[in-house]
C-alpha cells in the first residue's frame, strides 16, 4: 500500500429517497500513486457506515493546488500531490461490484515413496529376514501449498530471502475447502518463487506471484515434527542430527517468518 490520507472536512454525506445514502471523500496521495490508490480503494466499502451496498461509483483526479510546476521537459505540466474525489453509493443493478481477486490458495498432493530396511523385518511365522530386493516400501502423503498474490506494486525483501526457510509458526490457510488444513512449525519449506511483471494501463508497475511450499509433517505420536527431523531406519523414528564436532543440533533448513509474505 501506498501513502495516502484523508483531507480535512471528508467525508461529507447525503441521503434521498430515490438514492439511499451518498457519499463523498477527499483523498491526498502523492501524483504518480493516483491509480495505484485508485485500485486500493475501489474494492472497498464506505468505511464511515456500517451499510453493505455502498461503494465507490466515480473517481475523479485532480492536481493539489500550490504544489504544482508549470511546464516541464515536455511542455507538460508536473505535480506533486494528486486529489481523489470519490464517489460512494448503491450501484444501481442493487450488486456490489465483482470481487477484485488479490490472493489465491491452492494444494496439490504428492507422496514420497520411502524403502524400509529390509534388515529390520522377517516373513510372517518364521525367522527369514528380508532380502534387499524384497525390502517393502511405504508411501508417505505430503502436499505442495501454494499461495498467489496478484497486482503488488512493491515486493518485500522477504519474497527472496526467504527462499530454502521453514516456517517458524503455525500457517493456517483459509480459503474455504482448505481451513482444515494446519501446517506446524518447520514444516512448511519455501521453495523459489514464480514472479511475472506486468505494466498496467495506468502507467504503473505490478507484480504477480506465486509462492511455493512443500509440506512435510514427518508425523510422530500425532505431532508434526518437520523438515529438521529425519528418519532413522535403527529405531524406526524421526530424530534430529547433530554436529560431530561440538554435538549441536543440525538444523539443515533455518526457519523464518512467513506471515511477511503470504498475508
Amino acid at each position: 500500500m501506498v501513502a495516502k490520507y484523508e483531507e480535512a472536512g471528508s467525508p461529507t454525506e447525503r441521503w434521498t429517497w430515490e438514492r439511499g445514502h451518498e457519499a463523498t471523500r477527499v483523498i491526498r496521495c502523492e501524483w504518480v500513486d493516483r491509480f495505484t490508490v485508485a485500485n486500493e480503494l475501489i474494492p472497498l466499502r464506505y468505511p464511515y457506515i456500517d451499510i453493505d451496498d455502498i461503494w465507490v461509483l466515480d473517481i475523479a483526479f485532480a492536481p493539489a493546488p500550490g504544489r504544482q510546476q508549470q511546464g516541464g521537459t515536455e511542455d507538460v505540466a508536473t505535480y506533486e500531490d494528486a486529489l481523489l474525489t470519490l464517489l460512494y453509493g448503491t450501484p444501481e443493478a442493487g450488486e456490489p461490484p465483482a470481487d477484485i481477486e488479490y490472493a489465491t490458495e491452492r494444494i496439490m498432493p504428492s507422496g514420497e515413496f520411502i524403502t524400509l530396511p529390509p534388515s529390520q523385518h522377517q516373513w510372517r511365522g518364521t525367522t527369514t529376514v528380508l532380502k534387499k530386493e524384497e525390502a517393502p516400501g511405504k508411501l508417505y502423503k505430503t502436499l505442495e501449498y501454494q499461495y498467489s498474490r496478484t497486482g503488488v506494486t512493491i515486493v518485500p525483501s522477504a519474497v527472496k530471502d526467504l527462499v530454502g526457510h521453514v516456517n517458524n509458526t503455525w500457517i493456517y490457510p483459509t480459503s474455504p475447502g482448505l481451513s482444515g488444513l494446519q501446517f506446524g512449525p518447520e514444516t512448511l519449506l519455501y521453495q523459489p518463487p514464480v514472479m511475472s511483471r506486468r505494466l498496467t494501463s495506468a502507467g504503473t508497475t505490478r507484480w504477480d506471484m506465486t509462492f511455493k511450499f512443500l509440506w512435510r509433517p514427518n508425523f510422530q505420536d500425532g505431532t508434526q515434527l518437520g523438515w529438521n527431523y529425519f528418519w532413522r531406519s535403527e529405531t524406526g523414528a524421526y530424530e534430529q542430527i547433530e554436529r560431530v564436532k561440538d554435538n549441536g543440533v543440525q538444523m539443515i533448513y533455518p526457519s523464518g517468518n512467513f506471515l511477511a509474505i503470504i498475508t
